[in-house]
């Protein structure tokens, strides 16, 4: 019976072992109760051994039996313990594999945080140089512009001041832009200031007769005389044109020269504007006039 209690005890003993060191590799925690159950087979097989043991009669070959026993028992446990020290060094190889997955895997990320930084960096770096060149352009660009806008003011203001729009101004500003016959009233004004002679050219006005009409253009004649002393430019002499539409023998009409007066700066300068009259332009002037024939009325 002992015999058969110690057979099946060795038999659970290996069983739960292997469970033991199954347990381990699986790491499920059972490992040690494994180990303690095979233990408690292991101290029930000697009990049974030693309630089995031979007697002081019992023959020589049985001794030999357990010895061998014995011996094989001992091989077992060698077996055991290098397993044991296999299991072990298993273990720590897996753990050492762990820990440097981990070091690669941490240092994977590190590498992939710093590159990730360096990017951002970059990116923020080229933003702002674009910025920098976006603004520096914009305002090369506005400073381009007030340039240019600067320059065509200094342009125009120069224009402006040149003595021949001067004149051009104060005229159109006395006479007005057209006459009544949808015509420019100001058709040329040039300044000669190598001569010193100043020419103002306008179309007279229609009326209903001729007497009203050369009236209409002695009044402009003043109006002229007194622009060309307001405007200040410098001048010798005034020659004054003016033009009407006039009807030739065959009845073609056509803008013609019908008054052409000099006056020299000397007399413009004389003239009281605020006492003048203006029926007097033709009487005053330094060269005689040329008068067309249908404009002179009394």
């Amino acid at each position: 019976m002992w015999m058969f209690i110690g057979l099946l005890s060795f038999v659970a003993m290996f069983v739960f072992l292997i469970m033991s060191l199954v347990a381990k590799i699986k790491k499920t925690g059972k490992a040690k109760k494994m180990l303690l159950s095979a233990v408690g087979c292991f101290v029930l097989l000697i009990a049974a051994i030693s309630f089995d043991g031979p007697s002081k009669n019992q023959p020589a070959t049985t001794q030999v039996s357990e010895d061998n026993k014995e011996e094989k028992k001992d091989e077992e446990k060698a077996k055991e313990e290098e397993k044991s020290e296999s299991e072990k060094a298993a273990e720590e190889e897996a753990e050492k594999k762990a820990k440097e997955e981990a070091a690669a895997k941490k240092a994977e990320e590190d590498a992939a945080k710093r590159k990730a930084k360096d990017e951002a960096k970059l990116k923020a770096e080229q933003k702002a140089k674009a910025k920098a060149e976006a603004e520096a352009k914009k305002k090369a660009e506005e400073e381009a512009k007030a340039k240019a806008v600067a320059e065509a003011e200094a342009k125009k203001k120069s224009e402006a001041e040149k003595p021949e729009n001067v004149l051009k101004k104060a005229v159109v500003k006395a006479l007005g832009k057209k006459s009544n016959r949808d015509l420019d009233k100001v058709t040329k004004v040039s300044v000669n200031e190598q001569s010193g002679a100043v020419t103002v050219q306008f179309a007279g006005d229609d009326n209903f007769s001729e007497k009203m009409i050369v009236s209409g253009i002695k009044m402009d004649i003043e109006k002229v005389l007194e622009a060309v002393r307001k405007s200040k430019i410098n001048y010798k002499e005034l020659n004054i044109s003016v033009t009407f539409s006039m009807v030739d023998k065959l009845g073609n009409a056509k803008e013609s020269e019908v008054v052409s007066l000099v006056y020299y700066k000397e007399t413009i300068d004389k003239i009281n504007f605020d006492n003048f009259l203006y029926d007097n332009v033709f009487d005053i002037t330094d060269i005689p006039p040329f008068i067309h024939p249908a404009f002179r009325v009394d």
